[in-house]
């Protein structure tokens, strides 16, 4: 990426240059510019006939010739107001105008001495990168990183020319790692913009991470949506490599994922005010491989990434492979497994949230089965939150406490006050906090007590929570009954 700012000034200038103006600009597809332009056309008052829409005025040649001495001035705020000219001129115009315009492009892409004006000529010759092909070959040997970055750009636009994904590949093995990333990106968009086969070569690029390869590609294929899923299928099920059947993992799950059942379930618990997304369900072609992959998959890796997958579908059939996962011999898998179960309806395996609660050996799958078990909810659950009181980790003893408040089943009551006495700050907060939801007047020796603790914090907990039962206030270090 450009570190200077102008990099900035020439994608602004492009966007507003280009876009609109040229149907392969920005990936818009000519139909939607037409439709634009008819419904442009209709527009009007009552019973005036339709307008046609306006089209920006061809530069002339005078103006042509006077950006060009704007740019061999290297003043870049002067250049910057010429490339407007320029660009717009080299993606709309026909004829002198245009060609001309382009020969000014090209001279300053490979021949201006400030590389910042090599590259903002060379971006503005992107709403014509078929034409200006040879001109971004180039100018990617260009000697300036960023420079190299820009012409990366032009060609990846050039979808379908061998010459310009051959030129990527190239540049995508470079060992400068600005010039590397870049590639890669254009390298990925290329393959994306002409489908079919590019999906195939799209998949090649999962689990490598050079260049951020593995991601640019799962973001492409994530856009290609369902016709992606038989090749991301394929890798899942096929590649030797664990990293590329892992990232096919989730990039598998990312298509697949529709709206959470648990999603509404959430948004109530925190009272979203924000416009819920459009509903749809999750396309379960996605589920058999990733289960497949969850049981049998030797690298516990790909194990991992097909748990998390499937905790992205949230859908009730994931509940049993990933309660099986929660006794994988690797504790990634596992607490991947338990984190799973918070998005997807758990009640059937309630029995295994409970054994992984109390028994597991990570406190991160503890953790996270005791969130699992908090959502399933209703009172048969309690008795294994109060079995975890004593976890040795800290931060599973806080989450128990939170998740007995939640319930609210005053039966906590007498597992809440014994982490009262817990060494861990927090810990002692989080059940305090808790038992003043249960309202439980068991409780009031035990909070009065905690009124004395040291952290002030938790001394405050403690004196909400007499108040709510409605029998003391603080004054000082003293209670007095109301």
């Amino acid at each position: 990426m450009m570190r200077s700012y102008l990099w900035l000034i020439a994608a602004a200038i492009a966007a507003c240059a280009l876009v609109g103006y040229l149907a392969g600009c920005g990936e818009v597809e000519v139909g939607h510019v037409h439709e634009h332009a008819h419904e442009h056309a209709e527009e009007g008052h009552e019973g005036e006939p339709p307008q046609a829409p306006e089209l920006p005025a061809e530069a002339t040649m005078e103006e042509l010739e006077q950006a060009a001495e704007a740019f061999a001035s290297g003043d870049l705020g002067t250049a910057g107001n010429a490339v407007e000219v320029l660009s717009k001129a080299y993606a709309i115009s026909t004829g002198d105008v245009k060609l001309r315009a382009g020969e000014i492009l090209a001279d300053n892409a490979m021949n201006n001495p400030n590389p910042d004006l090599r590259a903002m000529a060379i971006q503005s010759m992107g709403g014509d990168p078929y034409d200006a092909l040879h001109v971004a070959i180039e100018v990617s040997k260009d000697k300036v990183p960023s420079v190299v970055a820009v012409a990366c750009g032009v060609l990846a636009g050039a979808v379908g020319n061998i010459e310009a994904k051959q030129r990527l590949e190239v540049l995508s093995k470079s060992s400068d790692q600005e010039i590397k990333a870049a590639a890669t990106r254009a390298l990925t968009a290329w393959y994306h913009r002409g489908g079919g086969k590019g999906l195939v070569e799209l998949t090649g690029f999962l689990g490598d991470p050079k260049g951020d390869a593995s991601a640019q590609a799962a973001m492409k294929l994530h856009q290609s949506g369902a016709k992606a899923l038989p090749v991301v299928i394929g890798t899942l099920e096929s590649s030797k490599n664990p990293r590329a059947r892992a990232a096919a993992a989730i990039t598998l799950a990312c298509i697949c994922a529709g709206t959470n059942p648990r999603q509404a379930e959430f948004a109530e618990a925190a009272r979203a005010t924000t416009e819920q997304p459009v509903s749809r369900p999750a396309n379960l072609k996605g589920l058999q491989p990733m289960i497949k992959a969850l049981r049998n998959d030797p690298d516990p890796y790909v194990r991992e990434a097909c748990a998390q997958g499937l905790g992205y579908l949230g859908h009730e059939a994931c509940a049993k492979p990933l309660a099986e996962a929660l006794k994988d011999p690797d504790a990634s898998v596992r607490r991947r497994a338990a984190s799973a179960l918070v998005t997807v309806p758990a009640k059937q395996v309630q029995s295994e949230l409970e054994e992984a609660l109390v028994h597991d050996s990570s406190a991160g799958v503890r953790r996270y089965a005791a969130e699992a078990l908090t959502w399933i909810g209703g009172s048969s659950i309690v008795p294994a939150l109060m079995a975890a009181i004593g976890d040795p980790s800290p931060e599973v003893r806080r989450y128990v406490a939170e998740a007995l408040g939640k319930l609210g089943d005053q039966r906590a009551t007498s597992a809440l006050v014994q982490l009262f006495d817990d060494p861990d700050e927090d810990v002692r907060w989080a059940a305090v906090e808790a038992q003043s939801k249960l309202v439980d007047p068991a409780a009031q020796e035990a909070l009065l007590e905690a009124m004395r603790d040291p952290s002030p914090m938790v001394a405050t907990a403690a004196e909400h929570a007499l108040h709510k039962l409605g029998i003391a206030k603080r004054r000082g270090l003293h209670l007095k009954a109301e």
